[in-house]
């Protein structure tokens, strides 16, 4: 509206002085609010939520190290790197008809599955090696699975936070965001469906123990005929007494101890034993197939 408001002004005391204005002439004037905003981190989000949802404000907006200037980008990497790696429905339930054991890396497809060694950096990188300069070999994009997340060492990011941590960060922003993985919970609107303010007040012991169950859940990759419950599950990290490097990034094994209830996800519980066992999936109804 500025815009119009400044163009019709402009042209109004062209037509007084008889004077010729072009278009382009109006459209490239600057007008200055001498003011700018910047941010780190999460308040690079902020900065960029201020700045692109309110322009005129601001001469420069700085963003430096924020994942959440692009949805679409963060929802990718939350999709494919947070919670991918997943077996496809037809091999899982061929792992259930052969009574296989579903807590265990032999029936888990992530990219991670026969690395023993502890450097979990990823193999390979979103960018094609000929798109990247030959003195460049970092990958673009660390690759990840949701049983082992990729973080590494500090690398400016504030810290090198465990899974747990991320775990929270990843609550927070449902918190502060809305659920995007699934149709909103009317009871809690950042939780999973089937969520309630009651289940919550549980104690985190009792809330393991006790997990939502959903039946007749449809996910197209996962559950597509709404065959085998859908649960809510809890979570955990690695530790060990070394703090080997693998302790300290966003790993889990088949034999974690699972103590953290995640009321923001939902997995499938092809076995029926309540909990999310290391090759059940995460599921993600955030848009029609």
């Amino acid at each position: 509206m500025k815009l119009v408001a400044t163009l019709i002004a402009f042209a109004m005391l062209a037509a007084c002085s008889g004077e010729t204005i072009e278009p382009e002439e109006l459209i490239n004037t600057r007008t200055y609010a001498y003011k700018s905003i910047a941010g780190v981190s999460m308040g690079g989000g902020a900065a960029a939520y201020l700045g692109f949802s309110q322009p005129e404000k601001w001469d420069s907006i700085g963003i430096l190290g924020a994942p959440l200037i692009d949805q679409t980008s963060m929802n990718r990497m939350i999709k494919r790197n947070w919670l991918g790696g997943f077996c496809s429905y037809e091999t899982m339930t061929n792992f259930v008809s052969e009574g296989r054991d579903l807590n265990s890396e032999d029936t888990f497809c992530g990219i991670y599955t026969e690395q023993t060694g502890a450097n979990l950096m990823a193999e390979r990188a979103m960018v094609p090696v000929d798109a990247v300069a030959a003195d460049f070999e970092r990958p673009m994009e660390f690759v990840s699975d949701y049983n082992n997340w990729w973080r590494g060492p500090d690398g400016g990011r504030g810290g090198s936070f465990n899974r747990v941590s991320l775990m929270n960060a990843l609550l927070d922003i449902q918190k502060g965001f809305g659920n995007t993985l699934y149709a909103t919970n009317a009871d809690v609107a950042w939780a999973a469906p089937g969520v309630t303010e009651a289940w919550l007040a549980q104690t985190n012991e009792e809330k393991c123990a006790n997990p939502v169950v959903l039946e007749n859940y449809f996910n197209a990759e996962f559950n597509p005929e709404g065959a085998f419950p859908v649960i809510t599950f809890c979570e955990g990290q690695k530790n060990d007494e070394d703090q080997s490097f693998e302790s300290q990034l966003g790993r889990i094994t088949p034999d974690t101890n699972r103590w953290f209830p995640m009321p923001g996800l939902l997995a499938v519980d092809y076995n029926g034993n309540g909990v999310r066992d290391y090759s059940e999936p995460v599921i993600i109804n955030a848009n029609e197939r």
